[in-house]
């Protein structure tokens, strides 16, 4: 019974012991106080707004032409004797570019000049005859008055029992022949007009023969029309080309144009633009080369399968571009007021910018009105908004998370970067 007491009394002491130390420890512990969470503020670059008129920029793809190309045929059948130019080339205006073998049109030539000297000849020695013939009308008609006068003096004497039948019948007959030549003379005078104009087309028909076998025998040289730049040759020496084939394809120097496709609402503000004088310039990049353009003209139709017109601009300073090849075009529009330029960062989606009000973001809907590049030569992207106002202040960068209320802090462009990648590592 006693060592059950001890036992008791020492657990009891124990306990105590216990509670004791456990009290000190939370009197003695240290005290704390509750904390605080702050915002995080989101470093951003922002930029002021500064309307004013700029003229947007618009990036299209043009397709290098000409404005005339032409493809050379010939009318007649012949080898190719020789070909004096290929793709690539520049010639120029009556340069042969192809030769055909011409020994054939040559005889053929000499035949027509030998019919078309024959007949000449004809013409000319129908004439001679016409000619005679009015000189000899009045020798004619001098005969038949002689012959009529010694009839009327044989008659006389006939009347007169002078002279006899046989003798009045034979100068009868005699005036009669006079006057049937006097009258065929007088048929064959009104009938060579008539050979004349028979002659004059068979001479000109003739002609015509003659001139073909010249042009048939021309077309054996293959002669540029124009100044310009060979495209393609599809024939070889040795080669026999039939009428009506392409041989070889020109296209003309200084009909050199790009043609690209705009939507309809640019092409409307090019038109009246164009109508008003007004010079609307483009630049292409060609082999790290800057080429400078300026619109010609715009198409007075829709292509099939496009929704706009085509444009065609005209280098200003006649530079060589190669046809059929595809260049990027930045074309100059027309200036657009109360306009203000922001980098490409500072779109959300495609018509959201956020203002900075307070060091807190506000979401503000803008239109684009199209690209533009800057004195630095830095792309930027034109807005227009009823909304935001001269010297706002809108946000520059990309934030994923972005939203209307968001805290952010202005930093330089500088240490932008470095500043978002301690956030992100944070």
């Amino acid at each position: 019974m006693l060592n059950l007491l001890k036992t008791r009394f020492a657990g009891f002491v124990i306990l105590i012991g216990a509670v004791f130390v456990a009290f000190v420890v939370m009197a003695t512990a240290p005290s704390s106080e509750p904390s605080i969470v702050q915002e995080k503020a989101w470093p951003v670059s922002t930029k002021r707004l500064d309307y004013r008129s700029l003229s947007p920029l618009l990036v299209a793809y043009g397709k290098v032409e000409s404005k005339q190309v032409a493809h050379l045929t010939t009318s007649i059948e012949a080898p190719v004797e020789e070909v004096f130019t290929h793709e690539g080339e520049w010639v120029s205006k009556d340069d042969v570019l192809i030769q055909l073998d011409n020994s054939e049109l040559k005889l053929s030539l000499i035949v027509a000049q030998a019919d078309y000297d024959r007949q000449a000849a004809i013409y000319a020695s129908t004439s001679n005859d016409f000619a005679l013939a009015q000189e000899l009308t009045e020798h004619y008609v001098s005969l038949k008055k002689v012959a009529d006068a010694k009839l009327q003096r044989h008659m006389d004497l006939y009347n007169s029992n002078m002279v006899s039948n046989s003798i009045v019948d034979e100068v009868q007959q005699q005036a009669s022949e006079q006057a049937i030549l006097v009258a065929e003379h007088h048929s064959k005078i009104r009938n060579f007009p008539n050979n004349l104009k028979i002659q004059d087309a068979m001479l000109a028909e003739k002609k015509a023969i003659l001139d073909r076998a010249k042009l048939d025998l021309a077309q054996t040289s293959i002669r540029a029309p124009f100044d310009g730049r060979v495209i393609r040759t599809m024939v070889s020496a040795g080669d026999r080309v039939l009428p009506g084939l392409q041989m070889i394809s020109v296209a003309e120097h200084d009909g050199i144009e790009v043609r690209a496709a705009i939507s309809s609402k640019v092409g409307k503000q090019l038109r009246q633009k164009i109508r008003q004088g007004v010079v609307i310039t483009a630049l292409a990049v060609v082999d790290e080369v800057e080429v400078q353009l300026r619109l010609a003209r715009l198409s007075g139709d829709v292509k099939s399968g496009q929704s706009g017109v085509d444009a065609f601009f005209t280098p200003t300073f006649g530079e060589n571009l190669d046809i059929g090849r595809v260049v990027s075009l930045s074309i100059t529009l027309p200036s657009e007021d109360a306009v203000a330029a922001l980098p490409v960062q500072a779109i959300y989606g495609s018509n959201r910018v956020y203002r900075v009000t307070d060091n807190r973001l506000e979401s503000v809907q803008v239109a684009q009105v199209g690209d533009y590049v800057d004195a630095a030569g830095q792309f930027r992207v034109l807005v227009r908004s009823e909304t935001l106002n001269q010297d706002d202040v809108v946000v520059t960068t990309q934030l994923s998370r972005a939203t209307s209320g968001l805290l952010v802090e202005t930093i330089g462009e500088a240490s932008l970067d470095q500043a978002l990648a301690i956030e992100i590592e944070g």
